[in-house]
Order: structure tokens, then sequence, then C-alpha cells
């Protein structure tokens, strides 16, 4: 099996600039047709898509947003793990504003992807856990080139998380909710901060 790195992350969290940034690597070749990793025959079907290189040094790649993506355990023998997360503030409004969604099904969607992702990283230890934050100022790629033993390092431009900036109104989530999120948020970056690789931990 050729080397294969999920990007796992949740809705506009800045996961797709760093897709972005990554798929322009020699060495690295990203697919995204909302792909279900349901057994390993999945990622061999995967590895089969023309890739830039023709040697094992290739790496394909997929960036996933939704639990039901996967569902096979054999993904973490097969696969590198990064994880990218952002508080909640940004998310929801992003998520209520441009798909239209209820503020109780943005709400749900978004602690239950946390609590997958934590569930997930308990299984690939040594795997990278960015935030938003970390995007922003441009910095945790150099744990990926270590993880993935790239010689040439991923150029990341934070301009790419522009489209990410937008500021949309939540005055639709009572206070107290978004309160209980952002205890969400920063109680499951820490479990994640035991079982990974992260930016202030070198």
């Amino acid at each position: 099996m050729k080397k294969i790195v999920l990007i796992c992350s949740h809705e506009y969290s800045g996961s797709t600039a760093l897709y972005e940034a990554m798929n322009g690597h020699t060495r690295i070749q990203g697919y995204k047709v909302k792909n279900k990793y349901e057994s390993p025959l999945n990622f061999y079907f995967l590895c089969k898509n023309p890739h830039k290189l023709t040697n094992k040094s290739a790496i394909f790649m997929d960036e996933l947003f939704y639990n039901f993506q996967i569902s096979t355990k054999a993904a973490y023998d097969y696969c590198r793990f990064i994880y990218v997360v952002r508080q909640p503030e940004s998310v929801l409004g992003f998520m209520i504003a441009n798909q239209t969604r209820k503020p109780s099904f943005a709400i749900r969607r978004y602690k239950y992807r946390l609590r997958r992702l934590y569930e997930m990283s308990k299984r690939t230890s040594g795997g990278i856990l960015l935030t938003y934050d970390n995007l922003l100022e441009g910095r945790g790629t150099d744990l990926i080139d270590s993880y993935l033993g790239l010689k040439q390092p991923i150029v990341f431009n934070p301009s790419l998380l522009m489209p990410y900036k937008l500021q949309y109104n939540t005055d639709q989530i009572a206070p107290t909710v978004m309160d209980e999120l952002r205890e969400s948020y920063e109680r499951y970056l820490y479990l994640m901060r035991q079982n990974l690789v992260w930016v202030n931990s070198l």
C-alpha cells in the first residue's frame, strides 16, 4: 500500500487551505470526491488514481469533514493523520450563513465532529494536530514535513485563509450555549493534545 495522508477536520476550519498547499507539493497528490472509506479496498482505489510521481515516494491525500466518511479500523494502519480544528464562533457563523443551517443543527454537527476527531486521535498517536490560529500564524507545516518525511518543505501562505476570515452573526445562538461550545472546544483540544504532536509541544 502506498503512503496515504488524511486531513481530518470539520467545516470552515481552514483545513482546505492546508490541503491546497500540500497538494502543491511534488510528492503529494490530493483527491477530494467525498470518499467513503468503509474497507481497505477503498484505500486501494484511492491509490489507483494518477499521481505526479510514479515511484514509492508518492503520497496520496484526502480531506474528510464528516463522520460517515471513514468507518474502517484499517485506516489506522494504512494512513497518516493530520487534524485541524477551530473555535466555534466563526465555524457556526459560516455554517448558518452559507449553508442556511438551523443553529441547532450547526451546534450538533460541530460538537459531534469534535468528539469523533478526539476518538480518532486516540488511535493515531504521532499524528499532527493544528488549529486555525496555527495556520493563520503560518506555523505547523514543519511538523507535517517531519511526519511525512518530506525533504522539500510544504509552502503554506496564510493568505490562503482569506475566505475563512469573514465574520457572520451568531446572535441566534444563546450566550450560554456558545459558552458551552467554547468549553467543549477547549476540552477536546486539550485531550487531543495528549495523543498528538502539536505546535507548542516542541
